[in-house]
């Protein structure tokens, strides 16, 4: 999405905004249809980068003058107009949600995003004549600025759709309690990263709070009670951490300033957890994520652990610091 300087980081973010949402769960009709957005958002998100990388640079270019226009030719003709490209045609390739509702979504963003391109590609056209043709610049920039609410209402309408679909679900609805052995890495990413926003959320009210029911009863939802590993890496064992940890931290650090930490904790979004790379064997898998909390050296992580168990793999253990 292509927008005014001042607006550029908040366009960008608003994929990261409507897919904090989304339960990944599967069964029946309904929950099928909160698993299409899972996957069509998840598709969407790893376009962002291209637009981002598009914005940036646009950023800097969007005015040039007779001194800057071969920087700014060469900015729209080597990255500008290429990423965005990039981004839109990964809209286009997004295999076609079944869902109606979304599938209407699904082509309002793709229309929109060719027309912020056809725009950038004639702002690139203008830029590139010597002189710079300064009308047909101005023209293309007129047309881009009337695509902006179409981008917004796209985004606004996604997380509308979105947060419809989690508020129609439980609590149990959101888990993933196995996944299929056939799992590549980004899928492990994908499916447990509500599980991870969910036990560290609930990790940091066990702390505020001093009570760890809650936060007990999730980790007993999400664990299967009959793996383990052999080496004592089980449902027992998690909760004995876990309940631990927080017993630790509410003993050992200063209230107003862990009051603070738990705070930023509570306000961050699943999609601002930042995910290490999986490990993924013949009879288990792993993956940690964690937090990058502004103005704290470090940020809290969780840790998932999965073995394989009656053809799938299932959880046996996690913990959170």
């Amino acid at each position: 999405m292509i927008s005014k300087p001042v607006n550029i980081k908040i366009l960008v973010l608003f994929l990261l905004i409507f897919t904090l949402v989304i339960p990944t769960a599967v069964g029946s009709a309904a929950v099928n249809a909160k698993k299409e957005s899972a996957t069509y958002v998840a598709a969407v998100s790893k376009l962002v980068k291209y637009e981002q990388t598009a914005l940036e640079l646009y950023e800097k270019y969007q005015t040039p003058s007779a001194s800057t226009r071969k920087a700014a030719d060469l900015a729209f003709t080597k990255s500008i107009v290429p990423n965005y490209q990039k981004f839109v045609s990964g809209l286009k390739a997004i295999k076609s949600p079944t869902t109606p509702e979304l599938l209407k979504l699904h082509k309002m963003g793709v229309n929109a995003a060719a027309k912020q391109l056809n725009a950038l590609i004639n702002m690139n056209n203008a830029i590139h004549k010597n002189p710079m043709d300064k009308t047909s610049l101005a023209n293309a920039k007129k047309t881009l600025s009337t695509t902006i609410p179409d981008m917004k209402k796209w985004a606004n309408n996604l997380g509308i759709y979105n947060k419809k679909l989690a508020s129609s679900s439980s609590d149990n609805s959101q888990l993933v309690t196995t996944l299929p052995l056939t799992v590549d890495a980004d899928e492990v990413v994908d499916l447990l990263r509500t599980n991870a926003y969910m036990v560290i959320q609930s990790f940091a009210e066990a702390i505020k709070s001093g009570d760890t029911k809650k936060m007990d009863d999730l980790l007993k939802k999400m664990i299967n009670p009959e793996a383990n590993d052999g080496n004592g890496m089980d449902l027992n064992q998690s909760l004995k951490m876990m309940d631990t940890k927080v017993s630790k931290y509410i003993a050992n650090y200063d209230t107003d300033e862990l009051n603070k930490w738990l705070n930023a904790i509570l306000n961050s979004k699943a999609l601002e957890l930042v995910p290490h790379k999986p490990f993924i064997s013949d009879d288990s898998l792993s993956i940690t994520f964690h937090f990058e909390l502004p103005d704290y050296n470090i940020g809290p992580f969780v840790y998932i652990n999965m073995l394989k168990k009656d053809g799938v793999f299932v959880i046996n253990a996690i913990w959170a610091n």
